[in-house]
């Protein structure tokens, strides 16, 4: 969660939010600068919309919502950003209800809700991690109040973590050291699905390597027991 704030007189605002992760969601409202500070007569709760035209977060270079609002509250023009925030927390189309109305919206409760993964949806399905700057950038049809504004922002930052590390791939010493290295432990604990994993991945000349690796051990084995190395045939 951060908080920023926007000094009165002014009819645009741009910043950054989050400089590190590209957030999953966010969620953005405006609140009076009175009500944020602390007024015991006064609703630190009071989202209201403040003649907002536009807003619109930038993150590795996308833009959301790709075409601009256009709002104008006093003309009740604000359906899609109502329909947006309902949709991106999984409100439309649904039975269930958050209990904000398109009423409500407009007068205390005008949250502004930004899906950010590559789905644009709140999917539960694998989304990698990016890293990015994000910025908001709003714009006032009228000037913000003497007061001020601040503007408080709730980032969703769940996900899979994406690196240079996560992707790259091990060299084939270090394959083919860990196989070595791994060889007759994996052969003493389970053979059988040992020769299945080599007749899969390299066909007969695996077997054959893992036969011969067989015979060998044998032969160390009888040694070290001080048995013949040959077999002696049954009469």
């Amino acid at each position: 969660m951060k908080s920023l704030f926007i000094t009165g007189g002014r009819y645009d605002f741009s910043a950054n939010l989050f400089t590190e992760e590209v957030p999953r969601r966010v969620i953005i409202g405006l609140v009076p600068n009175q009500n944020y500070i602390g007024h015991n007569q006064k609703n630190p709760f009071y989202f209201n919309h403040h003649n907002v035209r536009d807003i619109e977060l930038t993150a590795s270079g996308r833009t959301y919502p790709q075409f601009p609002y256009n709002l104008d509250y006093k003309n009740n023009r604000y359906a899609r950003a109502y329909h947006d925030t309902q949709e991106h927390l999984g409100m439309a189309c649904t039975t269930e209800s958050n209990g904000i109305s398109y009423s409500m919206f407009k007068t205390a409760y005008c949250l502004y809700v930004f899906q950010m993964t590559n789905a644009q949806e709140d999917s539960p399905g694998f989304e990698l991690i990016k890293e990015g700057c994000t910025a908001v950038n709003i714009r006032f049809a009228e000037a913000v109040p003497n007061e001020g504004v601040t503007l408080i922002a709730y980032a969703d930052m769940s996900g899979e973590n994406y690196s240079s590390d996560f992707v790259q791939m091990p060299s084939s010493d270090a394959v083919h050291e860990g196989i070595v290295l791994c060889f007759p432990d994996v052969i003493e604990k389970s053979p059988i699905n040992f020769f299945l994993c080599l007749i899969y991945l390299f066909g007969a000349a695996g077997t054959a390597v893992a036969g011969f690796y067989l015979f060998l051990r044998e032969r160390r084995i009888r040694r070290t027991n001080g048995q013949s190395v040959h077999r002696q045939s049954s009469l």
